[in-house]
């Protein structure tokens, strides 16, 4: 299996989990106290049923005419359970350490046959080719991203997923007993203090809260499917693990008539004294749901061609473009 290699050269935050997290297989390899008796590298993190619950969680949008990206793949630990259940699978990661890990164990295990890989910038999908992936898993890896970071991944995955793809999004609910807990701890641990490179620093979390998560998924123009922010369930055999303090939005991108079109090739229209701005496509006006929306998708408000009212209403009027779009 090819492995495409992609690497900003940034410095900051992102360069900081990459050499944090490119230092922690063979630190899993030499400590057994970090590896904790795991024989896959990452199943140190809530165990394998645990594991076997998120995949089962996300099942709908699996299948063998999926094909799926995920995003922070480590050394595998889902991988192994993802590559079996879906039509080709392409393994991300910003540590070209963790994707030796990932790889090996995929191939151990003869489930590298549908298996790419790719090394991420920590930005974005560079790399990814555009419309190719049905959906985008990603567990236990963007809540140790700042929020900025989060949602440049949100932007382009616009671009990397068909129409119709989901883009999962996970992270820590603060107003939960698990969330707060472990606020606490960080607190009280003070590795919020130390600087960007500091070993202490690895594992650190950010958190967010459902309406956050849905502001975030909103203004990148994904319709919100569902945000669970109990889960596992009161009652689950498996509660202990995060007693409940996981929070999974899943976002769905829906077709655009926007879509792959460029920006500088569309008429934007207003009437005189009319805050509406209309794109006119295949000579049809079609009204923004927002000036936030117009500049997500391109646009610049420079470009907007005044009109006397009369001559905006010969140009046919279409449906309102969705604020998805």
């Amino acid at each position: 299996m090819k492995l495409r290699r992609r690497i900003a050269g940034g410095a900051g935050a992102v360069d900081a989990l990459r050499k944090t997290w490119s230092e922690y297989p063979e630190e899993w390899q030499s400590d057994g106290a970090l590896s904790k008796g795991a024989r896959i590298l990452g199943e140190e993190w809530g165990g394998s049923h645990f594991a076997d619950l998120i995949v089962e969680l996300v099942a709908p949008y699996l299948g063998p005419e999926a094909d799926v990206l995920e995003l922070g793949c480590g050394g595998g630990k889902f991988s192994q359970r993802l590559a079996p259940r879906c039509r080709s699978l392409l393994c991300g990661d910003i540590s070209a350490e963790m994707i030796k890990h990932a790889r090996a164990n995929l191939r151990a295990r003869q489930l590298d046959g549908n298996t790419d890989y790719v090394v991420l910038n920590g930005v974005d999908f560079e790399g990814v080719a555009e419309a190719s992936v049905d959906f985008v898993f990603s567990y236990d890896v963007q809540l140790h991203l700042q929020p900025e970071n989060v949602f440049s991944y949100l932007q382009d995955a616009r671009r990397v997923l068909r129409d119709n793809g989901v883009f999962m999004l996970h992270q820590v609910n603060l107003a939960s007993e698990g969330g707060m807990d472990h606020f606490l701890t960080q607190v009280q641990f003070g590795a919020w203090r130390c600087d960007l490179y500091d070993r202490r620093r690895r594992g650190f979390m950010y958190f967010m809260s459902g309406d956050q998560m849905r502001a975030l998924a909103d203004v990148a123009r994904f319709r919100v499917e569902q945000v669970l922010d109990d889960f596992p369930p009161e009652g689950s055999g498996l509660r202990h693990v995060t007693r409940g303090r996981d929070l999974i939005g899943i976002f769905r991108l829906m077709p655009s008539r926007l879509r792959g079109v460029d920006p500088r090739s569309v008429r934007l229209v207003q009437a005189e004294g009319d805050p509406t701005v209309y794109a006119v496509l295949d000579g049809h006006r079609a009204a923004f749901a927002s000036a936030r929306q117009l500049a997500a998708a391109g646009f610049r408000m420079q470009d907007v061609e005044q009109l006397p009212a009369a001559a905006l209403s010969e140009l046919p009027q279409s449906e309102p473009l969705s604020p998805w779009e």
